[in-house]
């Protein structure tokens, strides 16, 4: 199992459908897993899977819902 941190701001859909917004983390959800140790190995292969095709190490973002993982953005690690 991971480390839980208590988490204090997570970025979530405007209401407005503008894009999104920094809100503060109910208190429920505050000291939960944000994912899964599953969700966790399945994102680090994703990571090594495009470090390899790319050929040099990577920066990615992504989510998950449910069981699907979603890739936001990946890009080259700047330092």
């Amino acid at each position: 199992m991971g480390n839980i941190f208590t988490k204090r701001k997570m970025t979530i859909p405007a209401m407005d459908g503008s894009g999104t917004i920094d809100a503060r983390v109910p208190r429920v959800m505050a000291e939960h897993l944000s994912m899964t140790d599953q969700q966790a190995v399945k994102t680090a292969e994703l990571a090594l899977k495009l470090e390899k095709e790319s050929g040099f190490a990577v920066d990615i973002e992504c989510g998950w819902k449910g069981e699907k993982l979603f890739l936001f953005q990946c890009r080259p690690v700047a330092t």
